[in-house]
């Protein structure tokens, strides 16, 4: 791969969503699963998408044909490729994640040879976070929760002025949003967590910090997998149990439960309420999280 623009398309059109190489049909076949989906008509034309990728490549999918270019200098990204293969192994292939937040730049994509998965790259200018879901996924693999698994650690660097951080690639094939928390979920993500946060004060337990069903999928196996654990944190105790309600319910797959404490619904709604606003999917799906946050209010 160079750092010359690479012609790709946007899946799905119109939308922010992921690039798929033209000229690699199993990489961009293994690319449409970078884009999270949650709902079952999305889930099903995903699910078709990727079987028609599979068979006649991305070029044959409705939508425009884009350049893209790394969002680095040449020499930076040349020097981020050796870096990677030195981890692991050889890179031939990408397929892009965008994020629909412009504000949040930086590159997150599937690295692969020879259309197999090699790792998914998270490429920031700010490392810190990246450092910490590095720890917190090293965390995991110590503690192997029953509950869920999560995406190996495979190494974190940084080159010029970005970091980059390497992890296991999960899916290759489209994947479903989980709606209802398996057995021990949170109390095994909170203890796992410890060595990376610290013991908590009282009130306080160590977070995922953005557990939501577009963050916790199951694969075609039916094995649950939770990742982006850029945003681990210490903060109310059932904070990560009322935001993974909440977004359920925002997508309309479960009912608030009734105990969820005041100050884990009052810390989310704080946060929902502070997040930039950039486009009118974002509006919705924070309209409808702050109204389920609300329902969940205990009444009297």
């Amino acid at each position: 791969m160079h750092a010359s623009p690479a012609q790709m398309k946007l899946f799905p059109p119109g939308r922010a969503g992921v690039l798929l190489p033209l000229a690699d049909r199993r990489t961009a076949a293994g690319g449409v699963g970078l884009y999270t989906v949650s709902t079952p008509r999305k889930l099903r034309v995903q699910q078709a998408a990727h079987r028609w990728v599979q068979a006649l490549g991305a070029r044959s999918l409705p939508g425009r044909v884009e350049a893209w270019t790394p969002p680095v200098d040449e020499p930076t990204w040349l020097g981020l490729l050796h870096a990677w293969t030195q981890v692991i192994g050889a890179v031939d292939g990408i397929a892009v994640y965008q994020r629909r937040q412009p504000s949040r730049g930086g590159l997150t994509a599937l690295l692969t040879a020879r259309g197999r998965p090699s790792a998914l790259v998270k490429v920031r200018t700010d490392g810190t976070a990246l450092e910490r879901e590095q720890r917190a996924l090293a965390a995991i693999q110590q503690a192997q929760p029953t509950s869920f698994h999560a995406p190996a650690p495979l190494g974190l660097g940084r080159l010029a002025d970005v970091s980059w951080s390497l992890q296991e690639a999960l899916f290759t094939r489209p994947h479903w949003p989980v709606t209802a928390a398996p057995r021990g979920l949170f109390d095994e993500i909170s203890a796992a967590l410890v060595p990376v946060v610290g013991s908590s004060a009282e009130g306080t337990a160590p977070a995922h910090g953005d557990l939501t069903p577009w963050n916790l999928r199951r694969d075609h196996r039916g094995h649950a997998f939770l990742y982006d654990w850029e945003d681990v944190c210490v903060a109310p105790a059932d904070a990560d149990r009322a935001y993974f309600h909440a977004t359920a319910a925002a997508l309309g797959a479960a009912e608030m439960p009734v105990d969820l404490p005041e100050p884990a619904l009052d810390f989310w709604r704080t946060r929902v309420q502070e997040r930039p606003v950039e486009n009118p999917q974002d509006a919705t799906l924070a309209t409808s999280i702050l109204g389920a946050l609300e329902a969940a209010r205990p009444t009297g």
